[in-house]
């Protein structure tokens, strides 16, 4: 029975009964993981306590000679202490944890550690210079057969000898974490896999790829995928290259975070996967293509049906139950989230735009909900490229800016774009030339509930004229009026305003924030 439950269950008992080896240990443990103080001499005595005490229980000896995780963090400041508990454990597995800094002692003072005893290992470098590296090369060139877990972060110095580690064969690792310092590794029971700023081309990427078949988690994080030939520059020829697509089975998330978006692509479109979490932040230089194989990856099990749009594309799987007039909730994490996707959006060619975004996966998307942000970043020719690529939407939400802390420079031409963009273009934009036998793209053709949740201080009915034009607009061009208009944050106008009455007849239902709240309550108490 672990330590922590006999402790939790003892407690209840009188202390005549009290099995004092147990929460003696207990203790102990506690004391040997806890963080240090900022002052480090005593921490220094407070650790030494702890370790000499230690020696003197016999029942904590035992139970941490045999129980991996007791292996205390911060034990390396004491050298002898270090020795002895190497010496009395024999053969039991070790897990350890090293940190450099400048006040910190240097690796050589630990002994000699058989490699096989490894079970995990954290070894972080936060400055230059530090003398640990050889015997980590020392440590992980061994038998690493029982190494479950391995963590090394080290600091740009060390790109330049990264090539000296041999290839690390570690047959049940399971987490591998690899920041500023690639180690080449054969793993083939690997679940999760971390690089961060690694100098790594994209070749022995795949490579590593198609032997860690087990793979759940991949994340890359500013790494430079860096070319093994001239056809940098020829994405087919790169492709071709790269070899028969990967088919991970198990891989569920994937987080890519880099400016490198060709990469991205080839590596995305050889994997055969199904996942539930995408994430990909790609600089200023996302473009469809990248985006067209992001929504593939995402749609091979469940189509995006609801889409959030700011400074980032957020995408989710499945329809959060909600009614009607109120915004959509998620109580989710979205399946993809695409990061810096502006330059993929927005754009001074709308046409040219909307032809490029028109991508099979766009069409699943029922549900879309843009930011005063997105309409600000966008002009309302932009706005209606998107919409025309999105065919399938029927509910449209627009609502305040979140990332951006709520507020934009100007909310009233951002809501304008936003509005108005779900009129059909009469004209195109000068100078382009409009093809022959083409018709208007539609915005939202089967669009059937429009919402409104905004707010500015300074204009109380922020959406409201435009709305009225817009819809107005859309049933002269053919299209049928709303199920539901709802406007969260603008109060029924008076009696005698037109404008209520010019709504009225746009769509079925049209709700205000007196109505909205009202329902809410009742539905609340129901």
């Amino acid at each position: 029975m672990p330590i922590d439950i006999l402790v939790a269950a003892n407690a209840t008992l009188p202390v005549s009964r009290l099995m004092l080896p147990e929460l003696f240990s207990e203790i102990i443990h506690f004391a040997l993981n806890s963080d240090p103080p900022r002052i480090m001499s005593d921490y220094m005595r407070h650790l030494g306590i702890a370790v000499k005490a230690s020696h003197v229980c016999y029942t904590w000896r035992m139970l941490s000679i045999g129980t991996s995780s007791l292996w205390a963090r911060h034990v390396g400041s004491l050298p002898n202490a270090t020795a002895i508990f190497l010496t009395r454990s024999g053969r039991a597995l070790l897990s350890i944890d090293y940190e450099y800094w400048s006040h910190t002692a240097s690796w050589p003072s630990i002994p000699i550690i058989d490699s096989s005893r490894l079970y995990s290992l954290r070894w972080r470098v936060m400055e230059d210079p530090d003398d640990s590296a050889p015997a980590l090369r020392e440590l992980l060139s061994g038998e690493l057969y029982n190494l479950d877990s391995l963590y090394v972060q080290a600091t740009y110095l060390y790109r330049d000898g990264q090539d000296t580690f041999h290839t690390l064969k570690a047959p049940r690792l399971t987490y591998l974490h690899l920041g500023r310092m690639f180690i080449p590794f054969t793993a083939p029971q690997l679940r999760r896999m971390e690089l961060h700023g690694v100098d790594l081309s994209l070749d022995k990427l795949l490579a590593l790829l198609r032997t860690t078949v087990f793979l759940e988690f991949l994340e890359i994080n500013g790494c430079d995928l860096i070319p093994d030939s001239e056809e940098e520059d020829d994405p087919e020829a790169l492709d071709a290259r790269c070899g028969e697509p990967i088919k991970l089975c198990h891989l569920l998330n994937i987080h890519l975070d880099d400016d490198y978006p060709r990469g991205w692509y080839i590596l995305l479109s050889h994997l055969r996967v199904d996942l539930k979490e995408l994430v990909v932040f790609a600089g200023e230089r996302f473009d469809p293509s990248l985006l067209a194989v992001c929504l593939c990856l995402t749609s091979r099990m469940c189509p995006p049906l609801h889409v959030q749009l700011e400074s980032y594309w957020n995408s989710w799987c499945e329809l959060q139950p909600c009614l009607p007039y109120l915004p959509p909730k998620r109580t989710t994490l979205p399946n993809m989230s695409l990061g810096y996707i502006e330059d993929t959006l927005y754009a001074t060619d709308p046409w040219i735009r909307a032809r490029d975004l028109q991508l099979h996966g766009l069409r699943h998307i029922t549900v879309l909900e843009l930011t005063l942000y997105a309409g600000w970043s966008m002009d309302e020719d932009e706005v209606r490229a998107m919409l025309c690529a999105m065919p399938n939407v029927s509910t449209y939400w627009i609502v305040d800016s979140q990332t951006m802390g709520g507020e934009v420079e100007d909310s009233s031409v951002a809501c304008t774009s936003l509005v108005r963009a779900l009129v059909p273009a009469r004209t195109w934009v000068d100078g382009l030339t409009r093809p022959e036998h083409s018709q208007d793209p539609l915005p939202c053709p089967h669009l059937r509930i429009l919402g409104i949740d905004v707010s500015d201080p300074r204009r109380k009915e922020l959406g409201l004229d435009e709305t009225c034009h817009a819809l107005a607009d859309r049933l002269m061009g053919g299209l049928p009026i709303l199920d539901t208009l709802s406007f969260t944050k603008i109060t029924r106008p008076l009696f005698e305003d037109t404008r209520a009455l010019q709504l009225a007849s746009l769509a079925q239902n049209v709700y205000w924030e007196d109505s909205v709240g009202d329902l809410v309550l009742t539905f609340d108490s129901v």
